[in-house]
């Protein structure tokens, strides 16, 4: 599945004269269409071929085990930030924040003008290329976040609402080297609404986050497939496999421990104190190991069968 262009929510001249149409043109039509252009040339006959842009930046960058896979993060980070950052712009000058936005802003910075201060503030703080960032926290908090390069706040596990582009390509042609200016001047094209948007949908995404059903779903891999809020025939498939997990797992595992338990009793695999005065009751040593087996087999049959669903059977027509 190839990997979309974003389209430009607004014409190429909208955004002057913060951002000029060659500026815009030259931001768009190069820089990030190259980004998605070497990201569909990297992930054919991978595992990232047929994923989402966001799923492919969150699951490259907790792998990075090969060069390959280096690359494909860090086009699918760019890609992903500008894409975001396209809409945190708006033709509409001076638009106003939501009254829920700015108190959000107030109470974690103070006010709106001291949050622009210190958004200003880290701009010029980042040194070489970047983005900056005004991500919501898995407390629930707003953070102003700085990512070199490519980075942006998702891996970390926060949910980004805000962003501003501040490598070179993004604003050179139109400020040179005055990165201050670009930053003070792009207030008057931010769009708050997308902003206020992004953020309630990542509350309400945290909020999920909070309850049992998502708290089971971050259990270990064999435990974190969705039974909870499956469908039927989803949970049918589970428990089948389940089922048939622990009638497998049992019986391999009686088989195992009946030929350990034999080995035992005939004291080839000799266990301290286990010969009493009387002698060793083989009977007992083989009914003890067949019924561990048993329930061992039977409990990691019993994981396998959780990780891994019946598939469904076919369709008959009729």
């Amino acid at each position: 599945m190839a990997i979309q262009l974003t389209p430009l929510p607004y014409s190429t001249n909208a955004l002057e004269p913060v951002i000029s149409e060659h500026a815009l043109m030259t931001h768009y039509s190069e820089h990030y269409k190259n980004y998605i252009a070497r990201l569909n040339d990297l992930i054919p006959d991978t595992i990232y071929e047929d994923l989402s842009l966001k799923d492919i930046v969150l699951r490259s960058g907790k792998k990075i085990q090969w060069e390959h896979e280096v690359k494909i993060f860090n086009n699918a980070d760019q890609a992903w930030n500008h894409s975001f950052f396209w809409n945190c712009l708006t033709p509409a000058r001076n638009m106003r924040p939501s009254e829920y936005l700015v108190k959000k802003i107030n109470d974690n910075f103070g006010s709106l003008n001291n949050f622009i201060e210190v958004f200003i503030l880290k701009a010029n703080e980042l040194f070489g290329s970047g983005w900056l960032w005004l991500a919501l926290s898995k407390t629930g908090g707003l953070e102003i976040i700085s990512g070199r390069n490519d980075e942006n706040p998702l891996a970390a596990g926060f949910t980004p609402i805000f962003v501003v582009d501040l490598w070179e390509h993004a604003y050179y042609l139109d400020y040179h080297s005055k990165r201050t200016e670009y930053v003070q001047n792009i207030w008057q094209i931010i769009n708050w609404s997308f902003v206020h948007a992004e953020l309630v949908k990542a509350e309400k995404h945290l909020q999920a986050k909070r309850t049992p059903k998502h708290a089971f779903q971050r259990l270990p891999f064999y435990f974190r497939r969705k039974w909870v809020g499956s469908d039927r025939t989803f949970i049918k498939r589970r428990r089948t496999s389940v089922a048939s997990g622990s009638i497998i797992g049992a019986g391999i595992g009686a088989l195992l421990f009946f030929f350990l338990a034999s080995l035992v009793s005939m004291q080839v695999l000799p266990l301290p104190g286990l010969v009493l005065s009387t002698g060793i009751n083989h009977g007992a040593v083989l009914f003890v190991g067949v019924f561990l087996g048993i329930l061992l087999g039977a409990a990691c049959g019993a994981l396998v069968g959780i990780g891994t669903p019946m598939p469904l059977p076919p369709k008959h027509s009729h």
